[in-house]
């Protein structure tokens, strides 16, 4: 579950722990150093621009807030033994550190080239490893740009090797598939989809990612993909497939590189206004968006009350609109939908402040979340698949962070973290993976997190 979906959402700045702006899966994408200020940064020399990068917006996930304790000690010099998930109760997560000499875990190159800017490694996890990507961005004064991405993969995020490299070309601005680094990966029935998130002047991101290259060998090779899907703002995968939504519509594909558009002129759509975002699940796809209401009467009157809606469909030809109660209405309100665990989908309407979220097992009946509980899409997207059972991660006021093991009714037991553990101010990470947890600093300190049981 872990690289089920990314969603390109404002503007994009630091990405340390606790910033989740890029989400993958049900969990954050926590890129290793500032990679789109230095992007940005490179496009304001080229272009002559001042630079002005926007942070983007951070979350603070609801989860219990217990400390995490400091760091034990200086890393050790040697590598510990490939981790062992235990099969019986998990009761904590233990943590090793330890020294690497391997370029994923090092700070970006020295930048002596003002027309060559390299972002430094950016680690993702998915179902069946760990993904590392670093992308060198050729700004020449004239002509297209280009992004050349080396690639490297791993079982247990500790063991490196080296894999394809990708290399994508484009007028930066318009036909530009974008930065590697700003996207991320979507992965289903095996196939690995790399995507883009095009950067532009000094740091603004524009509301579109580009899938660009696909794997079916765990990323060891990579293959080019050019799907012409439009301005797309969420891409994810899952049991079904894959499914991209945006302003272009709703397209679905198998394989990363042919692409079906839905459509959408049924009466399940009657009073479409927009769809938002889309999951792939178990049995089929679901999407969710707003449909016009009744026009508002009295002074002010002319704009439209928007409903939540959601749809499913078993093939992402034939949709249905799902009834569910409790929903807002109003004339400025967005529903996400996103998967929690594999028996769980979750949907949320957010109307000015406030936050409605549903759960469903089937993807087409819904109920309601209890008033005060932390189930969002926002907190289920910082779930992620460790071997047979789920973690939350989430992080506290204090800038520590919290793991939390997740039930099938997505109900939360904080395990404690023993060993050597992460500093969190200083740390990138933790990236989530079927081996455990990885974090490090930069500077070739890893830290490698285990579920420990009875």
């Amino acid at each position: 579950m872990s690289s089920q979906g990314i969603r390109q959402k404002g503007n994009v700045g630091d990405m340390k722990m606790g910033t989740p702006d890029l989400r993958l899966g049900s969990s954050p994408l926590r890129a290793i150093g500032a990679v789109l200020i230095s992007l940005a940064c490179a496009a304001c020399s080229a272009s002559g621009a001042s630079p002005s990068a926007s942070v983007a917006e951070t979350g603070t996930s609801p989860a219990a807030a217990t400390a995490s304790p400091a760091a034990t000690g200086a890393p050790t010099p040697t590598q510990p033994a490939a981790a062992t998930l235990p099969s019986g109760a998990w009761t904590s997560i233990r943590w090793t550190a330890f020294s690497s000499q391997d370029p994923v875990f090092g700070p970006a190159a020295d930048q002596t080239d003002p027309n060559k800017m390299d972002s430094g490694w950016v680690i993702v996890a998915w179902s069946g490893g760990y993904l590392a990507f670093d992308t060198v961005t050729t700004t020449p004064g004239s002509g297209p740009w280009t992004w050349t991405t080396s690639t490297r993969h791993s079982t247990d995020g500790l063991d490196w090797t080296a894999g394809d490299t990708i290399t994508l070309t484009g007028q930066q601005g318009t036909s530009a598939p974008g930065d590697l680094s700003g996207g991320g990966v979507v992965e289903s029935g095996g196939v690995l989809l790399a995507v883009a998130g095009n950067v532009v002047v000094c740091g603004n991101v524009p509301d579109y990612l580009t899938p660009v290259a696909d794997s079916s060998d765990g990323g060891a090779t990579w293959k080019t993909v050019t799907p012409d899907l439009g301005s797309i703002q969420h891409l994810s995968g899952g049991p079904s497939g894959m499914i991209a939504t945006g302003e272009a519509g709703v397209f679905t594909s198998k394989d990363g590189a042919a692409w079906t558009r839905a459509s959408l002129s049924g009466s399940a759509f009657k009073g479409l206004d927009q769809i938002d975002d889309g999951v792939s699940m178990t049995g089929g796809y679901v999407i969710s968006g707003e449909t016009f209401g009744p026009q508002e009467e009295g002074c002010g009157a002319g704009r439209q009350l928007l409903s939540p809606s959601l749809w499913w469909s078993p093939d992402g030809t034939t949709w249905t609109k799902d009834g569910f109660s409790d929903g807002l209405t109003g004339t400025d309100l967005s529903m996400d939908v996103c998967v929690a665990t594999d028996k769980v989908t979750v949907a949320t309407e957010t109307s000015n402040d406030t936050q409605v979220s549903w759960s469903s097992s089937d993807g087409q009946t819904w109920q309601t979340v209890p008033s005060g509980s932390p189930v969002s899409c926002d907190w289920a997207r910082d779930i992620t698949r460790v071997g047979d059972r789920y973690l939350h991660v989430g992080q506290n006021d204090d800038g520590t962070t919290t793991i939390s093991l997740v039930g099938d009714d997505l109900s939360l037991t904080t395990l404690p973290q023993t060993g050597d553990v992460p500093a969190w101010d200083s740390m990138y990470g933790p990236f989530v993976g079927p081996a455990g947890l990885v974090a490090t600093d930069q500077q070739g300190h890893v830290y490698l997190g285990v579920p420990a049981g009875n």
